[in-house]
C-alpha cells in the first residue's frame, strides 16, 4: 500500500504528515510526501521575474521537504516530490495516480477549530473526483498525543438506511487490516422546536426510543450472517445538535472514524450532504473517507 500526503509547510501541512506517519506505520506503507506548486504562466515569452519567481517557490518547496526527512521515521520508505499543477487538488489527484497510490492524505481548512476538520476547496473537490480513500487529519493533530501506538478500534459511521450497512463488509476489511474490533456509530439529532406544548416530552422519548429500536434492528439483521472474525458493536450518539450528537459516544484517543461517500446524487442513500459535513467536522478522531462506493 502507499499513502501520498499533500504536504503544505504549516500546520495543515503537519497534520497531514502526522497522520500520514502514523498510518504508514500501521500498515507497512510506503509514504509519498508531495508539495504542489502552481503550474508556471502559459505564455510566449514569461517574464524574467515570473521565472525567478516559481524557481525561488521550487527552491522553497525543497528546503521544506528536505526538513520533513528529518521527522519521518527511518524505517519508512518514503519519497519527496514537488509537483506543478493548474490547483492543489488537481494536482493530488495526477500525482496519485502517477505514484499508484492508495490513499491521499489532507489536512484540514486553516479555518477549522482544534479537533475538527472542516471542507475546503480542495477536499470537496478531491471528494468530487478522487476513486481512492481519503484520510482526513483534523486541525492539530500533530500536536495530538495519541496515536503513540497502533489504533485501538475503528468506528464506521452509518445513517441506519439498509444502504449504508452495506458498507460493513468494507469496513470488517479494513478493521482486520489494523487488526482492532470494529464499531458502528450513528447520530440522532433531537427537534428542538418541539416543546412540551407541541407534542410534550413523552411524545419526543417515545419518536427516539422507536428510533433507536428500528436502529438496533437494523444493525442485527445487517450482521446476522456475520462472516468476519472482527468483533463488532453498534454505539447510538444522541444530542439537540450535530455536535453535541457526534460527541456523546465515546471515542478512544487512538481510534479512527471511516465513513463512506457517493457522488452527490447518490449521496443520500448513506448520509444528506449537511450530515456528512456535520460528522466529517465534528468528529474527535481522524477520519477514513470511501468515496463512490457503488462505482
Amino acid at each position: 500500500m502507499k499513502l501520498l500526503v499533500g504536504y503544505l509547510d504549516n500546520a495543515v501541512g503537519k497534520d497531514a504528515l502526522k497522520l500520514g506517519i502514523v498510518l504508514a506505520e500501521m500498515l507497512k506503507s510506503e509514504l509519498v510526501i508531495c508539495q504542489i506548486l502552481p503550474k508556471p504562466a502559459k505564455a510566449k515569452k514569461s517574464s524574467k521575474v515570473d521565472e525567478e519567481y516559481h524557481q525561488f517557490l521550487h527552491e522553497e518547496a525543497k528546503k521544506s521537504l528536505d526538513k520533513v526527512k528529518l521527522e519521518v521515521p527511518s524505517h519508512i520508505d518514503a519519497q519527496y516530490v514537488i509537483r506543478c499543477a493548474d490547483s492543489p487538488a488537481q494536482g493530488l489527484l495526477q500525482t496519485a495516480k502517477d505514484m499508484y497510490a492508495d490513499i491521499i492524505v489532507i489536512g484540514s481548512d486553516k479555518m477549522a477549530l482544534n479537533g475538527e476538520f472542516i471542507l475546503g476547496k480542495v477536499t470537496q473537490y478531491l471528494l468530487s473526483h478522487a476513486t481512492i480513500p481519503l484520510a482526513l487529519a483534523p486541525k492539530g493533530f500533530h500536536k495530538n498525543h495519541g496515536f503513540s501506538e497502533k489504533i485501538t478500534r475503528l468506528s464506521c459511521a452509518v445513517s441506519g438506511s439498509k444502504k449504508s450497512y452495506e458498507l460493513a463488509e468494507t469496513a470488517a476489511e479494513w478493521a482486520a487490516m489494523f487488526d482492532v474490533p470494529l464499531r458502528f456509530v450513528t447520530f440522532g439529532v433531537r427537534d428542538t422546536d418541539i416543546t412540551p406544548t407541541a407534542a410534550g416530552f413523552d411524545a419526543e422519548n417515545i419518536i427516539i426510543n422507536e428510533w433507536r429500536d428500528q436502529l438496533q434492528a437494523g444493525f442485527d439483521h445487517a450482521t446476522e450472517h456475520w462472516e468476519s472474525e472482527v468483533p463488532i458493536s453498534l454505539e447510538i450518539g444522541d444530542g439537540d445538535n450535530w455536535k453535541k450528537s457526534i460527541r456523546s459516544v465515546t471515542w478512544s484517543p487512538n481510534e479512527i472514524l471511516l465513513i463512506g461517500f457517493n457522488k452527490p446524487e447518490k449521496l443520500k442513500h448513506l448520509f444528506t450532504s449537511h450530515d456528512f459535513d456535520k460528522i466529517v467536522r465534528y468528529a474527535f478522531v481522524p477520519r477514513l473517507v470511501l468515496p463512490r462506493l457503488d462505482k
